[in-house]
């Protein structure tokens, strides 16, 4: 989940409800110096999510909301920059959001 630590959900029973909207930004530049180079393509996400875990006694509600911009992709490893204003109800948000970079491939 963007903009929290990997395995923050904990208990027997988990749920991730995740929605994200890329679009491209930039495609295909190509820089002439010193030799003919392209660019890998430049895009942008839109993305909200929110989990829920529970155990025995333990009930655990997170979630966020923000954008993403990313370099690659594809059958590649992308570089991606996420900005999440973090949420527990999706009606109060963190003042500041949480700025996330990570290594990986784009689902």
């Amino acid at each position: 989940m963007p903009g929290y630590p990997r395995r923050v959900l904990v208990g027997t029973q988990a749920v991730i409800a995740s929605h994200e909207v890329r679009f491209p930004v930039l495609r295909g530049l190509v820089l002439g110096v010193p030799a003919a180079w392209e660019t890998p393509p430049i895009g942008g996400a839109l993305l909200a999510y929110m989990g829920w875990a529970r155990d025995q006694q333990v009930k655990t509600q997170l979630g966020g909301a923000g954008f993403g911009v990313y370099i690659g992709g594809g059958f590649m490893p992308a570089l991606r920059w996420n900005w999440v204003w973090l949420t527990d109800d999706f009606h109060n948000f963190t003042r500041r959001p949480v700025m996330q970079f990570v290594f990986g491939f784009n689902y």
